[in-house]
């Protein structure tokens, strides 16, 4: 009975060194969070119950190697059994925080052998000097009262902490009311863009999709406009959103090509400012600045953080991406297959929608008497296979038998966003800003899942294989929704058939606040004449996400997309081939020939723009401030 009884307490100290371990890393990481309120922190409370499962584990095994150790029993076997508790917790603990937490460490050491080799040498090195435990045991032991002592006051601490966390968020304990905001006058609308990544538009049943339901999206549908043939300037996020918060082309705005990942930051690097919003670019939350709108961005999305420039204008900006995960977190993703943690910890990486609401609404709730602006991004339905398919096999499916499981599983998640934007409407109502808010619900791109094929549409890419978004310019990843709603200024139940692009939202959104565009703009104020959109807007898209290039334009019905460096040219009748099977180019010239004409003058243009501005390549803020403290710029 004694012995289970002091199996038992060696089993409730590990416990109580696993809280304290968990205490230690949750201080931490909320300075980091104190230091930079921009940085997401989110510590989920079930990750507890690791450290404690952990900390017990140690205990168990820190009492057996301490029966081993001391079996003429020559020591006080409960504090011995406590010191060599502290010496496994400290010989195991330390190097998986230098692991994890030296930047220096991690390129000499990979994840999952680190681990291992790590655990290897820690226990070798234990049982190598196990004799001068012994010997030192007794200088310490008389501490043993202390250390249990020190042990109840840390776990209940980490009780008391986890209680708390559970209890608030601690991102939203830090968001700021807005910066020299005016107070918002009777008809005076704030300003809500909700971008739903990768939303298909034929997904959506107010469009015509009967497979699922989206009650939420069709209600502000009902209640404001829906344009029906909406094109995004990009096939994916970096370059698709620039587009939308500047009204430029991709090659205008910077914002095109993700050149490297960092570690798991996936912090965009670049050469000339390519990958990044560059800072010449005059944003639609700067135009919204200057007229005293409050302005703040909460996205989930690490391609469109502040690291890549997409804070310009924001009173407040959340890149809600985990920069900093604790120990087991990291160890989860090192030693687990990728299927099974993300369906423990599926918020590993990003916040989910439910998050991304909640912080909405709280900002809000901070802002409620100000105009203020708030850009969104709901991150889900990008993610809609977490915890079925890895990211890696996605490139290995098949059609035939993988195709109608992704699709049930990307239309899940739709309806799972959909649900996001009603809370956030319910959300509004409730604070009185539904109606005195101009709501904007589009997407970035779409989604493909086979359209036009896999392996055998003629891509010679590893990851040109029919799934994801990216790669092609076809209408599943390039036509997106696009709605908006404000009553009093926009007629309920609008319809608009004629197309439009994402470009067209900033100047769109600026007229409906009777606020100015920062100078010109590639797109146009759609809200004109009561949103009599006119015929024959030309749409550009160009893709350079890992190549080949590729470039569009869609206009009048027909749709050309053009492959540069192969040559290779796609000329689809839109009107008669809405799914582009069909290719026309040589059965049309002369449609063929027009479009071309466009298209390669657009080309052209946006070439020799490029030319001029790499020529008169423009100073970082890092470089003009160093300028500025020289005093070859004056303040």
């Amino acid at each position: 009975m004694d012995r289970r009884l002091s199996l038992a307490a060696a089993a409730l100290r590990g416990s109580a060194a696993g809280l304290a371990l968990w205490l230690a890393e949750f201080l931490v990481l909320f300075l980091k969070k104190l230091l930079r309120p921009t940085l997401w922190f989110y510590l989920p409370v079930k990750m507890l119950a690791a450290y404690v499962i952990i900390g017990a584990a140690a205990g168990v095994l820190a009492w057996l190697l301490a029966a081993i150790l001391d079996r003429r029993k020559e020591r006080g076997p409960e504090k011995f059994r406590l010191l060599v508790l502290t010496a496994l917790l400290v010989i195991l603990g330390l190097p998986y925080l230098a692991l994890f937490y030296l930047d220096s460490v991690r390129p000499a050491i990979s994840w999952r052998e680190g681990l291992w080799r790590v655990d290897a040498a820690a226990l070798a090195a234990l049982v190598i000097c196990g004799v001068l435990v012994r010997r030192i045991a007794r200088l310490l032991i008389t501490r043993g009262r202390v250390v249990r002592a020190s042990f109840v006051v840390l776990a209940a601490a980490g009780l008391v902490l986890a209680a708390w966390q559970l209890a608030f968020d601690l991102n939203s304990l830090v968001f700021p009311r807005g910066k020299g905001a005016a107070k918002r006058e009777p008809g005076q609308a704030n300003l809500l863009i909700i971008v739903v990544d990768a939303l298909r538009a034929d997904h959506l049943s107010c469009l015509g999709y009967d497979r699922i339901r989206t009650p939420n999206i069709d209600r502000l549908a009902e209640e404001g406009v829906l344009f029906t043939q909406c094109i995004s300037q990009a096939p994916w996020t970096l370059p698709s959103l620039g587009s939308l918060l500047t009204s430029k082309y991709p090659s205008q705005h910077g914002a095109e090509v993700q050149v490297e990942r960092l570690d798991t930051l996936a912090v965009l690097k670049s050469i000339f400012d390519w990958g990044r919003l560059r800072n010449s670019n005059a944003t639609l939350t700067e135009a919204l600045k200057k007229g005293r709108i409050s302005t703040a961005g909460l996205q989930p999305n690490v391609t469109v953080g502040s690291l890549a420039g997409f804070d310009q204008g924001d009173d407040f900006h959340l890149d809600a991406v985990k920069y900093s995960n604790l120990t087991l977190e990291s160890g989860l993703v090192a030693l687990l297959p990728e299927t099974a943690w993300q369906k423990v910890y599926p918020s590993f990486q990003y916040a989910r929608a439910e998050k991304i609401v909640d912080y909405a609404a709280s900002w809000m709730g901070r802002n409620v008497g100000n105009r203020f602006a708030l850009l969104t991004l709901l991150f889900d339905s990008h993610e809609y296979y977490l915890g079925r398919v890895e990211f890696a096999d996605l490139f290995k499916l098949k059609k035939e038998t993988a195709g109608a499981e992704l699709v049930d599983l990307y239309d899940r998640a739709v309806v799972a966003a959909d649900r996001a934007v009603g809370r956030l409407l319910g959300k509004m109502e409730r604070l009185g800003l539904l109606d005195e808010t101009l709501i904007v619900v589009l997407s970035d791109h779409g989604e493909e899942f086979f359209d036009h094929g896999g392996r055998d549409r003629g891509f010679d890419r590893w990851y040109d294989v029919g799934v994801s978004h990216g790669q092609t310019l076809y209408d599943e990843l390039i036509r997106v929704p696009l709605i908006m709603r404000l009553p009093g200024k926009i007629k309920p139940g609008l319809r608009v058939d004629a197309q439009v692009r994402t470009i067209d939202v900033m100047p769109t959104v600026l007229g409906l606040l009777d606020l100015e565009p920062p100078g010109p703009l590639e797109g146009t104020d759609l809200s004109r004449n009561a949103f009599a959109v006119p015929a024959g807007l030309p749409a550009f898209s160009e893709s350079v996400l890992f190549k080949p290039e590729k470039k569009s334009l869609r206009v009048d019905g027909w749709k050309l997309i053009i492959h540069p460096e192969s040559g290779r040219e796609e000329l689809y009748d839109l009107r008669a081939d809405p799914g582009e099977q069909t290719d026309l180019a040589a059965a049309r010239p002369e449609a063929l020939a027009g479009l071309q004409a466009r298209l390669r003058e657009w080309m052209e243009r946006m070439t020799a723009e490029r030319a001029v501005r790499e020529e008169r390549r423009e100073l970082s803020r890092r470089e003009v401030e160093a300028l500025k403290s020289l005093g070859y710029i004056r303040r």
